[in-house]
């Protein structure tokens, strides 16, 4: 099945019998433990022909740094922009489309040729890329449904914006995986809070772990009448991973530490959280001392998605922790946090989480989901956008079936 409004496109092998490869394994039985990265960035409608200097090198090393991974899946959101004070053209299916292929053809270089691009996906404004190193090409395919989409509608009118949840699901080495590309709500104060809060619910609701049936991932549930099942699909439980900009921001809340209220006018402590914010980037590239692990400790106590993942619905959404400063709202080209009229508190709007699946909706004896270990969590230093690019790294352990959850 395939949304008539994402976009999709895979990479091109060489001949027809690596393709055939490609779409085939020898076995479908869970490989030995890997690991994986997932980067989130926010573009800011920047072109990759801006990515230059200082900046390519800096994204470069991001990318590539600490990484042993087997996969590196890309989310980038805003690829275009939809401003109405941008030229008509900026926002066409043509230059966005143009604006995908550019980013990709961009990240094979950064990669080089230990990397394979296998898919990508874009809609919404925003980009998913999947590159699998290259010794894996044969233990990657894509799951039926393969892509699905979500839009929000914009602020008091029936016209859709660039909010939303772009989905990746593929195979890889047994694993089904499900990447969640989101873009949520912007903006300071209610009702923003509330609408962001109210499309993560949908987005879950959507797209969660609740909907799997028999442990199969929501796209295996559009398999064709004609096309017979196979025993080892109701086997395979997805790993989730949800990432891109939350646009959530540092609010401190009324009352003490009751977060069913916050405060709306950050601006009586915003001179505050932006020094504090410049120490814990200052440092973070170094080590950061213990007062400003205290500052760092202080500032994620009022962070919104984390106030979120207290309430029993958002409680399956784990995260690494967190060591760096806000990514969200830079002046361009600076290191400066927003000098414009607006003034915007900076804020994690930058995340990516895992989705933990319930035991209760493991509905078999054959679950085979590796443990998911946070192997390391951080933000890139380049200056290219308003929003800083985050990476998390994960170890998947498959675990022998005496070990297995119960």
């Amino acid at each position: 099945m395939h949304h008539p409004n994402i976009h999709r496109q895979r990479h091109d092998f060489p001949d027809e019998a690596t393709v055939e490869g490609h779409h085939q394994h020898k076995s479908d039985a869970p490989l030995p433990g890997f690991h994986a990265t997932i980067i989130t960035w926010n573009l800011s409608a920047e072109p990759p022909t801006n990515l230059i200097g200082d900046d390519y090198q800096l994204f470069s090393q991001f990318v590539l740094e600490n990484s042993n991974s087997d996969f590196i899946h890309f989310n980038f959101q805003e690829v275009i922009t939809l401003d109405p004070k941008t030229p008509a053209e900026a926002s066409t299916p043509e230059v966005f489309k143009s604006r995908c292929e550019a980013w990709v053809k961009h990240l094979t270089v950064i990669l080089g040729e230990n990397f394979t691009h296998h898919q990508y996906f874009y809609a919404i404004e925003m980009l998913s890329v999947t590159f699998v190193r290259k010794h894996n090409n044969d233990h990657v395919k894509d799951s039926p449904k393969q892509t699905a989409m979500l839009q929000f509608e914009r602020n008091g009118g029936n016209k859709y914006g660039n909010k939303g949840a772009l989905v990746t699901e593929m195979i890889f080495k047994g694993i089904f995986f499900r990447i969640l590309n989101v873009h949520l709500h912007a903006q300071e104060g209610e009702p923003y809070r509330g609408n962001r809060t109210s499309e993560l619910r949908k987005i879950l609701k959507e797209y969660s772990l609740a909907k799997i049936d028999q442990g199969r991932p929501r796209g295996l549930e559009a398999r064709r009448s004609s096309e017979p099942k196979k025993e080892e699909d109701g086997k395979h439980s997805p790993v989730v991973f949800i990432a891109g900009d939350f646009n959530t921001r540092i609010w401190r809340p009324l009352n003490g530490s009751d977060f069913s209220e916050w405060t709306v006018d950050i601006s009586n402590y915003r001179e505050e959280m932006v020094k504090a914010c410049q120490e814990i980037q200052t440092q973070s590239v170094h080590g950061i001392s213990p007062e400003i692990k205290d500052v760092l400790k202080s500032l994620l106590k009022d962070d919104e998605l984390r106030g979120l993942r207290d309430l029993p619905e958002f409680s399956l959404l784990q995260e690494a922790p967190i060591t760096f400063a806000p990514s969200y709202k830079y002046d361009l080209l600076s290191d400066q946090y927003d000098t414009s009229a607006k003034k915007r508190g900076p804020a994690w709007t930058d995340r990516i989480l895992h989705c933990e699946l319930p035991q209760s909706s493991v509905k078999h004896t054959g679950d085979n989901r590796p443990k998911v270990h946070f192997e390391a969590y951080h933000r890139c230093e380049a200056k290219f956008s308003d929003h800083r690019a985050v990476k998390l790294i994960v170890q998947l352990e498959h675990l022998p079936s005496s070990q297995k959850r119960h």
